[in-house]
């Protein structure tokens, strides 16, 4: 690529692999590159970092750029937390140290450690015997969260703009997340502002539980859910002769449904054909002899409970093969994208995409995105208008899915 126009580079970006690596403060200092370009034509000496540089490129003639890296050559700045971890030594937890002293890291900005919010879900986990850590001042130094981390079992994190701009909170949900293997759980404080940001793209398939707009019994609920999903985080693992309880898994938006227009009052208006109605292909598929996870039949029990994240969860991890009823409509709700996230990360090579709806908004959005990370090509079916349509669509439906149901189940 082009250097900077003022021919310098960045050792943050780019060095060699097999460079030894640096403390991040001498990292930080640019490199002149027409200083070495000099210095390899024999006209000056480079100073010793400089020199760095010429380990990493070989200019042709006078352009100021690298030749002939591949990515492999090239690797990122480490994260701090990693590097601490590096001067410990390994293992992670070395065996003078202490077991986890806590349950969950709560990871929140300076502004949100102190707001009603924040306690309340405190006090969520507090309620179900879940040691918590949070920063209350929101300027915990590198080294306690390094500890904190090492010594907890998973993190939530309170997602906002603010969380997302900070570059220490995005570093210690990534040490968590990818170093140490903890589960993530991100609960959303804002809505908006933080979705294309490193914390937007580390979080993205995740399950997230909104609070943005939550109040009264509706808060209620979500705190039940997000206590629920941290207590089924830290359980230990399901025994493994735990067999699945049904073939398949519908996943649709209530908006792509003739039957669910005439059926409540909810649906705020019907998108697409009214012959080819994910509830009625469904019960096709029923009636080809597959057991089919259908939310209108096995969630009916989900106002008692409060808990239909925990119920989707386990509909999903119980299903075979998961039928994802893409639309623009589906991009748009966050409980179908909740669905959509599980089942790319849990199920990538099991999840069927059917194409349904009338637009195609939802090719450049975060669901066109999940999209890509599946396996099975999708099935269009937005064109269908017609019964006899719709029956060949069901019936090329209920063909793939047994296809699939043949295939050796993932480990």
């Amino acid at each position: 690529a082009p250097a900077p126009a003022s021919n310098t580079i960045n050792t943050m970006s780019a060095c060699t692999a097999s460079t030894p690596r640096t403390p991040v403060s001498r990292l930080a200092r640019p490199i002149n590159h027409r200083k070495v370009l000099q210095a390899l034509q024999g006209n000056t000496a480079p100073s010793p970092l400089d020199s760095r540089a010429a380990q990493c490129s070989t200019p042709v003639h006078t352009r100021h750029d690298f030749q002939g890296l591949r990515i492999e050559n090239l690797r990122l700045v480490p994260n701090e937390l990693d590097v601490v971890l590096h001067r410990c030594g390994h293992p992670l937890r070395a065996a003078s140290e202490p077991t986890q002293t806590h349950d969950v890291f709560l990871a929140c900005d300076a502004a949100s450690a102190s707001s009603p919010l924040v306690a309340y879900i405190v006090q969520t986990l507090t309620a179900a015997k879940l040691r918590t850590w949070v920063d209350q001042t929101g300027s915990v130094p590198c080294s306690q969260a390094h500890t904190a981390l090492l010594h907890s079992r998973m993190v939530v994190a309170c997602v906002t703009s603010a969380l997302a701009s900070c570059p220490e909170s995005t570093q210690a949900i990534l040490f968590a997340k990818r170093t140490l293997g903890l589960p993530v759980v991100p609960v959303l404080l804002e809505r908006r502002g933080w979705e294309r940001s490193s914390l937007g793209l580390l979080l993205a398939f995740d399950l997230h539980l909104d609070l943005s707009a939550c109040d009264g019994r509706l808060l209620r609920t979500r705190l039940a859910e997000l206590q629920a999903a941290c207590c089924r985080a830290l359980a230990p693992p399901a025994p493994a002769l735990m067999t699945a309880s049904f073939d398949v898994f519908v996943s649709y938006c209530w908006r792509n449904s003739h039957r669910a227009s005439l059926e409540t009052e909810t649906v705020e208006q019907f998108v697409g054909s009214k012959c080819f109605d994910p509830r009625a292909v469904a019960a096709e598929l029923q009636k080809a002899g597959l057991r089919v996870w259908l939310d209108v039949q096995q969630m009916r029990t989900a106002a008692k409970q409060d808990d239909i994240f925990g119920q989707i969860s386990d509909g999903l991890q119980r299903s075979r093969v998961i039928v994802l009823f893409a639309s623009d409509e589906y991009a748009d709700s966050r409980n179908c994208m909740m669905e959509a996230r599980a089942a790319s990360t849990q199920c990538p090579t099991r999840t069927l995409p059917v194409l349904c709806g009338k637009g195609n908004r939802f090719e450049v959005s975060s669901l066109g995105m999940l999209l890509q990370q599946l396996t099975q090509p999708a099935i269009d079916c937005r064109r269908v208008w017609t019964d006899q349509g719709f029956q060949s669509a069901a019936s090329q439906l209920a063909l793939r899915i047994r296809e699939m149901l043949q295939q050796p189940a993932e480990e």
